[in-house]
């Protein structure tokens, strides 16, 4: 579904609004798929240095992708090309390893105490000096008032390399967030079990919102981006109500018995497997 929207942007088809954000999964898949296989045949040592090399080289990936785009669709405009980093597994691939090396290496950040509120000053820091550049870039080129703030931590970037380098600054802000929040002081709510809920049911929620998003709109008529506020502000408070409940009926009814079922299975799996080995030393 990515590959499809990045080499045919012009000749798709208009898809549903409902779904049409399910693209995002392919991504998601073919990176489980891909990378096991690759970090398969590096030694255990070496594995988490080339999660981290991958990730300091995302921008140069990203860069050497445009240059291959840009060569087999002449006429892509910006926008398109933009897209295509955005869609591209392989340009976001440093999203999900930042994603592993947290669940690596969280612990030991955390054993000081003082390194949670460094690493967010770090964090906010690499923000700052990338907003103030990239504004400083929109206002030279004539932008005024808002406009100065335009694709800067916008959803697709692009103009100036910013989709070279913006990813990467976000994602390192996303990381350290992560990884530090549950050493800074006054974050402890955020452990308050309906926070925690809606985390364990986000995939529902991500799965979910698009459609009743499209529901909305269909009962009022009109996209709710195009309502008055009052019609937006009802409609975001419903939509968001529905999401978590439809989140939760399918977290309790679909997700849950299918992930201990597949537990079942694959710690039978490795019961049986131990017993095999057993009996084979014992023989």
């Amino acid at each position: 579904y990515n590959w499809q929207m990045v080499f045919q942007p012009l000749t798709s088809t208009v898809h549903w609004p409902a779904i049409g954000h399910l693209w995002t999964l392919s991504v998601e898949q073919q990176f489980y798929v891909f990378f096991p296989l690759l970090f398969l045949g590096v030694p255990k040592r070496w594995r988490w240095r080339l999660a981290g090399a991958l990730v300091l080289l995302a921008p140069l990936t990203r860069w050497m992708w445009l240059l291959f785009v840009g060569s087999a669709v002449p006429d892509a405009d910006v926008g398109i090309l933009a897209f295509s980093v955005y869609a591209a597994t392989i340009c976001q691939i440093d999203a999900f390893l930042i994603g592993a090396l947290i669940a690596r290496f969280q612990p030991r950040l955390l054993c000081d105490p003082r390194l949670p509120m460094r690493w967010m000053w770090l964090a906010l820091g690499v923000v700052v000096a990338f907003a103030l550049v990239y504004i400083a870039m929109n206002h030279a080129r004539g932008d005024r008032g808002a406009d100065v703030l335009k694709n800067i931590f916008s959803g697709i970037l692009y103009g100036q390399r910013r989709e070279l380098f913006g990813y990467s600054v976000i994602l390192f802000a996303a990381g350290v967030l992560l990884v530090t929040i549950a050493g800074v002081p006054g974050t402890s709510w955020l452990s308050k079990p309906w926070i925690t809920w809606i985390g364990r049911i986000s995939y529902g929620g991500y799965l979910f919102h698009a459609l009743l998003i499209w529901g909305v709109s269909q009962l009022i008529g009109q996209e709710l981006k195009y309502s008055p506020v009052a019609w937006r502000v009802a409609g975001f408070a419903a939509v968001f109500l529905a999401t978590v409940g439809l989140a939760s009926w399918s977290f309790t009814c679909f997700e849950q018995p299918i992930a201990r079922r597949f537990k079942t299975w694959a710690s039978g799996g490795a019961f049986v497997l131990c017993m095999q080995k057993s009996a084979k030393v014992e023989h």
